[in-house]
């Protein structure tokens, strides 16, 4: 007996959240198989399995299309590159790796090269992802070894010397005692340091010595370890080749150059060297055969003060006005502007000391104040410093960069250069 399906109608509906009753009964849901299954069951028992075996031979023999079948799924080769050298170099090539990616959904090729750190080639994309060619059935041969750079080669080569020679050589450091005079530059001190040279691989370490409360930062390093040239390369271009860039070995400095009371140049900065440990004074007395005369230290002597000019010119000071001649090559603009400022400087006869003031001046856009710090200034004519005799009206005086001419003085200077004349003129009659 076949069976009837009786579906009840809808009498409500959910409204914003309201159940309402309707005031249209609406249209019962139909019950049931949906209308392929209905169809399914009115075959005849005996060709069901044919029309299953049927629909699937149907679904296999659909074929999905290549950016679906294959998503997502990418071939990687390995490649190198072998660049010439035109430049004169021991190696005549260079070997540059680089990856190869095909995209097997769109067939599309693209070639990135990996960037090497402190590589100064401009690795990364080398050929964008793109159809290079149609794909083909071809078979791939076995994998091939790339070649070694000759570069690469020798640089590690010398790594693994310098190593070896590690290995071999006892491990002393020798210890030296060293200073730096930086007091002619504008705000300059004298730096105390310590030099470390290690024995294993020729290198020098240089540490700053900061005394307590010097206001200095505690900077690890005045020179971080490594080898240091006797005339280091100046700033500009390099050659691209390695091979052209290699320093020989007596271009450094070695141990046996570094003697008390002898002076290196540490890129441009003049050190001394007045003091060593004690092992380090018998380590170098035993290899060079020095005598003990030539080991004793050497610190820095300080400079001689007169003390009877001191006391007896104590608050004598010589006051000239000045202008700032303008630099060579300025503009007529520029040095207009230079022969605006006013300057006053004065010599402390006590200590042959300078100082400089600018004078502020109304709607003039410069900041009057000091000028130049009190100090004693190196006079470029006669390779000394500044005296008495070199402060007169109409003198020219070069500090800090620029040029002052003295175009005035006081009266006390007046008198005062007046009575040294005078006193001059008498002692040679």
């Amino acid at each position: 007996m076949q069976e009837h399906q009786r579906p009840l109608p809808q009498l409500f509906r959910i409204c914003n959240g309201i159940s309402i009753v309707l005031d249209q009964v609406a249209p019962a849901i139909p019950q049931g198989p949906p209308a392929s299954e209905r169809a399914l069951r009115e075959i005849p028992p005996t060709n069901i399995q044919e029309a299953q075996d049927t629909a699937q031979n149907h679904v296999q023999t659909v074929q999905l299309p290549a950016w679906l079948t294959f998503d997502r799924q990418v071939l990687r080769f390995f490649a190198y590159v072998k660049e010439p050298l035109l430049e004169v170099a021991p190696e005549a090539y260079r070997v540059r790796h680089c990856i190869m990616l095909h995209h097997l959904e769109d067939a599309t090729l693209a070639i990135n090269e990996p960037r090497q750190p402190g590589s100064s080639f401009p690795c990364g994309p080398v050929l964008k992802r793109h159809k290079f060619m149609e794909a083909q059935r071809t078979p791939l041969d076995a994998d091939i070894p790339a070649p070694e750079d000759p570069q690469e080669q020798r640089e590690r080569e010398r790594r693994a010397a310098g190593l070896k020679t590690a290995a071999q050589r006892p491990q002393p450091v020798l210890r030296f005692q060293c200073y730096w005079d930086d007091r002619l530059a504008l705000y300059g001190d004298m730096r105390m340091l310590r030099l470390y040279y290690y024995l294993s691989d020729d290198t020098v370490h240089l540490v700053e010595v900061l005394r307590p409360n010097c206001g200095r930062d505690p900077f690890p390093h005045m020179l971080r370890r490594m080898r240091l040239p006797k005339h280091p390369e100046p700033v500009g271009a390099r050659p691209l080749s390695e091979g052209l860039r290699i320093t020989p070995p007596e271009a450094y400095y070695r141990w046996q150059e570094l003697r008390i009371g002898g002076q290196i140049e540490v890129f441009g900065r003049k050190v001394m060297i007045y003091d060593c440990d004690a092992f380090t004074r018998q380590w170098i007395k035993e290899h060079l055969q020095l005598p003990d005369a030539a080991l004793k230290p050497m610190p820095p002597k300080p400079p001689r003060k007169d003390f009877n000019k001191f006391v007896g010119n104590d608050g004598k000071v010589l006051r000239f006005s000045a202008v700032l001649n303008p630099r060579p090559g300025s503009s007529p603009a520029d040095a207009a502007i230079d022969l605006e400022r006013s300057f006053v400087v004065s010599f402390f006869l006590a200590d042959n000391a300078l100082l400089i003031f600018e004078r502020a001046q109304p709607n003039s856009g410069w900041v009057g104040g000091k000028y130049l710090e009190r100090r004693q200034i190196r006079n470029p004519a006669a390779s000394s410093f500044y005296g008495p005799q070199d402060m007169r009206v109409g003198a020219k005086v070069h500090a800090a960069g620029r040029t002052f001419s003295l175009t005035a003085a006081d009266e006390y200077t007046r008198k005062y250069l007046e009575s040294t004349i005078a006193n001059r003129d008498r002692t040679s009659s």
